[in-house]
């Protein structure tokens, strides 16, 4: 059995809910920015996807999340409790 402490799991909680409201992934940037390139740049559609660019943009560079509604992180965890080897 693998023993770890309850600060690592939340060390490692915190650092992916920081990543997943600061930084938008490669393949979904990639997918707007081909989305960009195939809209009319008159279209409301185009500066939609501009804005969530320039804002994914501002969030990393100011390290502050993407979006104000970021939503919440809910953890599921089995934990096996023994007693101490003395």
């Amino acid at each position: 059995m693998k023993i770890i402490k309850s600060e690592a799991i939340t060390k490692a909680v915190k650092e992916l809910c920081i990543e997943a409201s600061f930084v938008l992934p490669m393949d979904v940037r990639g997918k707007i920015e081909t989305l960009l390139a195939e809209t009319d740049s008159k279209c409301t559609e185009y500066m939609v996807l501009q804005k969530i660019c320039e804002n994914a943009d501002y969030a990393k560079c100011e390290n502050i999340p993407i979006c104000q509604d970021t939503g919440i992180c809910i953890v599921f965890c089995d934990v096996e409790i023994g007693r101490a080897h003395v």
